[in-house]
């Protein structure tokens, strides 16, 4: 383990707001790359003498595998623990269930990432016995109104992330005497962030939903309408005889749902205590110790200051289906949530979720599984893992075709990365693993073959890395992030870096390789070595370098390789356990839930 000198470290640094508000002299331990996102990392190399940056706590896989069962533990408990809490709070009595559809959205990013950065403080404290940590006298407490709005600033919120991280220090130094020394200072401002949202014809869209929702009236079936895309979106509804419907648009929904005056005294009317921790866990009662002190005021106010007001909004929507399927509103769309909590308290309603993306079939699955725990069935890509889990064809693939044409891209799917770590994930947050990647292939791929590589950026991304990877490609930089479907059948290979949805979808589509660490992520297990048969394949790979040599060998004509026995097989075998696409997906769909409403009359 490293080790300062310690008459000359002084501060934790938790982010640029500590930057900003100290002296530039101190000594410092920095929490993570993310206090150096405005300069190059490669400026800067541990000098043991002055400064050291925390490495990823969870690079290591055997603490990433302890934090992400001890995260899925505590999720269980708390939630249990929250129910009965907010029942008090709100004055309500309310089923676990009720609280777990709201909550657990919440939850599953909460704890994770409280967690990661509670190690990162400890990490500090195994360097350096005594530290100290900035304490900025006119600093208003942050609290999220929405779980979206703690989503997004979990991840990305310079502010947000040092009140995290100052709440850790004020509970060690309160509670358990850690020899801390707060450094008081009046804060600098940092820029404002412009997130500012304009929704044209907002009004107009709330009509219209209105309309849609007296349409909809007799619906027994009410699904999600981004689950299909919109051009077999009415077959879907006309195969079930139900009218199109084009509802719960968060956007809309949530206009009515101000910032939240904050109340602490309400908050207070009851605790949270929870201490008889698993022998598996026992090590860890801190930081329980720390989540009962402060997890009651980190609860995002529409589920205190806001829940009448949700309830407000439920009361004006006049569905009364016998089945629910939800696809993206249950994680941020609190009106949904609200309402299919109540509605399913009340009513016999069948509630199913469809998985949207790919992160079923890997072992640590970053949504800790939660969705099995609130729906009554779990439609999947893959095979099942929960005893409610049903496979079934992805509808976001359906009217997926291979087009035999001209291919001219050498398409790079890239993977996401963000400012914080913000769930239970290993990678990649502040790092340059796509940079790295571009330069590496553009050192050992063919000249002609790199000069048809274009970059398509993922939805997140930290801004160095982007202005790194445009200076390089110039104009092979697509513009418009998640475009793998533009470009797919327009690709004569696709190289994709992380093994979720645009995997899934790429090799359907066209020849496909993946690079990465497999050690970040592990498949699911269902019996079979994939790793070693994709790696046997040369689709897996993770040496950038092996996987140019393989590119230049294949480019002139990659079908050979990839419709040669053994790749076929391998592809139709990991296609089968995780993303079965069948030939009338449609059909299959219709045909369950249909099944499913006769089951209810």
């Amino acid at each position: 383990m490293q080790q300062l000198n310690e008459e000359l470290i002084t501060q934790f640094c938790s982010n640029k707001v500590d930057l900003l508000n100290t002296n530039n002299n101190s000594k410092k331990i920095y929490a993570g790359k993310w206090c150096f996102l405005d300069k190059s990392f490669e400026d800067f190399e541990n000098d043991e003498d002055k400064f050291l940056v925390i490495d990823n706590i969870w690079k290591e896989k055997e603490v990433f595998n302890y934090d992400f069962n001890f995260s899925s533990y505590l999720v269980d408990k708390y939630s249990s623990l929250l129910s009965n809490y907010l029942n008090k709070t709100n004055n309500v009595k309310k089923s676990d269930r009720y609280w777990n559809i709201l909550l657990l959205p919440w939850l599953i990013h909460y704890i994770p990432s409280q967690l990661y950065r509670w190690r990162t403080v400890q990490q500090a404290f195994k360097i350096q016995r005594k530290l100290s940590f900035l304490k900025i006298k006119n600093f208003k407490k942050i609290i999220p109104n929405k779980t979206l709005d703690f989503v997004t600033m979990i991840r990305e919120d310079d502010e947000f992330n040092y009140f995290c991280y100052y709440k850790i220090f004020n509970f060690l130094r309160s509670e358990k005497n850690f020899d801390i020394t707060f450094i008081e200072k009046t804060g600098s401002k940092l820029e404002a962030a412009n997130n500012n949202k304009k929704f044209p014809l907002i009004l107009l869209s709330k009509l219209l939903e209105k309309f849609n929702y007296y349409l909809l009236k007799n619906n027994s079936i009410i699904f999600d309408f981004k689950l299909i895309k919109k051009n077999h979106h009415f077959e879907f509804c006309k195969s079930l005889n139900q009218f199109p419907q084009y509802i719960f648009n968060r956007e809309i929904n949530h206009t009515n749902l101000k910032n939240f005056k904050y109340d602490t005294n309400s908050r207070d009317e009851s605790k949270i205590s929870f201490n008889e921790l698993s022998p598996n866990f026992s090590s860890d009662l801190d930081f329980v110790n720390f989540l009962n002190d402060t997890i009651q005021y980190d609860i995002p106010k529409c589920f205190i200051e806001g829940y009448e007001a949700i309830i407000k909004e439920t009361k004006n929507i006049p569905l009364k289906p016998k089945i629910v399927l939800s696809g993206f509103n249950h994680f941020y769309n609190e009106v949904f949530k609200v309402w299919i909590a109540e509605y399913l308290s009340i009513n016999n309603c069948k509630f199913f979720i469809s998985s949207h993306g790919g992160n079923n079939h890997l072992k640590y699955s970053s949504c800790l599984q939660f969705e099995s725990k609130i729906a009554d069935k779990k439609l999947t890509y893959t095979i099942p893992r929960n005893k409610n889990d049903l496979q079934l064809s992805p509808l976001k693939f359906i009217g997926l075709k291979k087009i035999s044409k001209q291919k001219t891209y050498l398409s790079y799917v890239a993977s996401p990365n963000t400012h914080y770590p913000f769930k239970a994930y290993r990678t990649n947050f502040c790092e340059l693993n796509n940079y790295n990647n571009i330069k590496t292939l553009e050192k050992n791929l063919n000249k002609k073959i790199f000069k048809k590589l274009i970059y398509l950026p993922s939805k997140f991304s930290i801004k160095m890395e982007t202005l790194k990877i445009k200076d390089l490609l110039l104009s092979n930089y697509i513009e418009k992030s998640n475009s793998l479907h533009r470009f797919a059948n327009k690709s004569n290979l696709i190289i994709c870096t992380y093994p979720e949805s645009a995997f899934l979808e790429s090799v359907f589509l066209s020849p496909t390789i993946i690079i990465f660490d497999y050690n970040n992520y592990e498949f699911l297990d269902c019996g079979i070595d994939l790793k070693e048969k994709l790696t046997n394949c040369k689709i897996l790979f993770n040496d950038t370098k092996l996987a140019a040599k393989h590119i230049n060998d294949v480019w002139e004509n990659p079908n050979i390789w990839w419709n040669s026995i053994e790749v076929k097989k391998t592809i139709q075998i990991f296609q089968e356990k995780f993303c079965n696409i069948t030939e009338k997906p449609l059909s299959s769909w219709t045909d369950f839930l249909k099944m499913e409403l006769n089951n209810l009359k």
